[in-house]
């Protein structure tokens, strides 16, 4: 099963009648100038060879030009440049990639279209963020506030010696670029290579965007915060799943390893003991180090139980991976 259902979030229901933040204006603008912000792309790439993230953008040969950047210059008044954009296409899941620049991390609230009308919904394959990740969506008589938040972790590359960290490896520290996204009016995602580059891990960034709408005479004010933290990690190698029923006796056990983890978002399918009411999951990591989780199975439940967990690529960036008990 992929975990298209917690990319996509549950339809947020933000339905066009009632929020009216989905509507626009009535009017003929400059391509572009109603496009709403979205959240965030990010790329992390090794510095090594000259090559930063950002050329993933620029170097890109499926950009496509989409209205102008107005600049004004001394002396010369205001010149207007065609905008490059890159534009996400959809793979057979209805989940977003940028061409040329897949492999990132996505992290935006998007529309989508409906039989009943708009909605909203969340695509993330990062690990939630430190406030619990969830999605808020607060509707007022002024507007929408929006908020939603996301974690990426980082540690060290594969291979390396225990001396090694973040800070005195520089050259093997990954650059990360977070990529604004933005969504037209007609629905088709892009991003147009705005934002911003960071290096190493333990910070927390917010990225604010807003925009006022007079629709019938009525302004409204629409509000998204997108935060971004990028956290340390050591390198997990694998995880144990122990099965217990109410005794406390063992029933089952499973290992994952790092490898049987891919960054496609299939989650690892395991069968759930009949009579399991709670799995210990024992995570050991390359320094020699454990800890543990325990998850309570729900009497009478009707869904799997997703499991996740952050595993580090070669590089030394995290990505999340999950194990599906059913």
């Amino acid at each position: 099963m992929t975990r298209t259902r917690r990319l996509l979030a549950a339809l947020l229901c933000a339905a066009l009648a009632l929020t009216g933040c989905l509507a626009q204006p009535e009017r003929a603008p400059k391509q572009g100038s109603q496009d709403r912000f979205i959240g965030l792309y990010v790329i992390g790439e090794l510095p090594g060879g000259g090559n930063w993230a950002r050329d993933a953008f620029y170097d890109n040969p499926n950009l496509t030009s989409y209205g102008t950047d107005d600049v004004t210059i001394p002396g010369a008044g205001e010149v207007s440049f065609d905008r490059e954009v890159l534009f996400a296409e959809q793979n057979d899941a209805g989940d977003y990639f940028f061409p040329g620049m897949e492999g990132g991390y996505s992290l935006f609230l998007y529309n989508i279209e409906r039989e009943w009308g708009h909605a909203n919904a969340v695509q993330s394959n990062m690990a939630p963020g430190e406030d619990g990740g969830g999605t808020r969506i607060k509707v007022t008589d002024e507007g929408e506030e929006n908020s939603i938040s996301g974690t990426i972790y980082v540690g060290p590359p594969l291979g390396v010696g225990d001396d090694w960290n973040t800070w005195e490896h520089q050259q093997e520290q990954v650059i990360w670029t977070a990529y604004r996204v933005y969504q037209t009016p007609d629905g088709r995602v892009y991003t147009d290579g705005s934002g911003d580059s960071y290096g190493g891990p333990g910070f927390s960034v917010t990225t604010t965007e807003s925009s006022t709408e007079t629709v019938d005479g009525e302004s409204r004010t629409c509000s998204l915060a997108v935060t971004l933290s990028i956290r340390e990690s050591n390198r997990l190698e694998t995880v144990t799943l122990r099965q217990f029923d109410e005794e406390d006796q063992l029933l089952r056990t499973d290992t994952v390893e790092a490898g049987q983890t891919g960054q496609d978002m299939e989650a690892v399918p395991l069968p759930l003991d009949p009579g399991a009411a709670y799995v210990l999951s024992t995570l050991s990591y390359a320094d020699g180090t454990s800890s543990r989780e325990l998850r309570n199975v729900e009497p009478g439940r009707t869904e799997p139980i997703l499991l996740d967990f952050v595993f580090l690529d070669p590089a030394g960036r995290g990505y999340l991976a999950s194990v599906e008990l059913d």
